[in-house]
């Protein structure tokens, strides 16, 4: 019998085949040795010989391997006040997946993500394909600030503290 560490593969990966112990091997890629090495997709069986036909002769059942394509993640993104506007061009994936580094996480293509917080935040694009991924990280510094109120004047907030209601009374010279 043939023994696969795995039937699909990224490429660039090396899949190990080993067959049963047996006196020769006769693989369908060629190949004589009990373990090969496939790094393209295939269908292979191996027969195998023994001295003794009690110890087991004939052919093994076909392993198919299949090598997806591996993924190349990569992207940008820009900021408004607290909100990223990713863009993805990512190639070879099937899918994605986006960590915002403050918790909440999204499988959209190109995202948009407002942050609730100041803060660092350290996000991570997964491109898919199959079982084959690869991952960009950026780092999004959010800092937003409110504005000075230009042209108001006696600025009075009250009661303090504050109950169920706030009073707030000032004077606009902006006219």
């Amino acid at each position: 019998t043939i023994n696969a560490s795995a039937t699909a593969a990224c490429s660039g990966d090396t899949v190990i085949l080993t067959a049963s112990t047996s006196d020769s091997y006769a693989w369908s890629t060629g190949e004589t040795t009990q373990v090969i090495y496939v790094t393209n997709s295939a269908s292979i069986l191996v027969n195998t010989l023994n001295a003794n036909a009690c110890d087991g002769v004939g052919s093994s059942t076909t392993v198919v391997i299949t090598f997806n394509a591996s993924p190349t993640a990569g992207g940008s993104f820009t900021l408004n006040g607290n909100v990223a506007t990713f863009a993805n061009t990512s190639t070879g994936a099937t899918s994605y997946s986006w960590d915002f580094g403050d918790q909440t996480n999204s499988s959209a293509t190109a995202p948009l993500h407002a942050y609730a917080a100041n803060g660092s935040y350290t996000v991570v694009l997964t491109a898919i394909n199959g079982n084959c991924t690869s991952t960009e990280t950026y780092t999004i510094d959010i800092a937003v600030a409110v504005n000075e109120l230009v042209g108001i004047e006696g600025l009075n907030i009250y009661p303090n503290p504050a109950k169920d209601l706030l009073n707030i009374d000032f004077t606009n010279t902006t006219d």
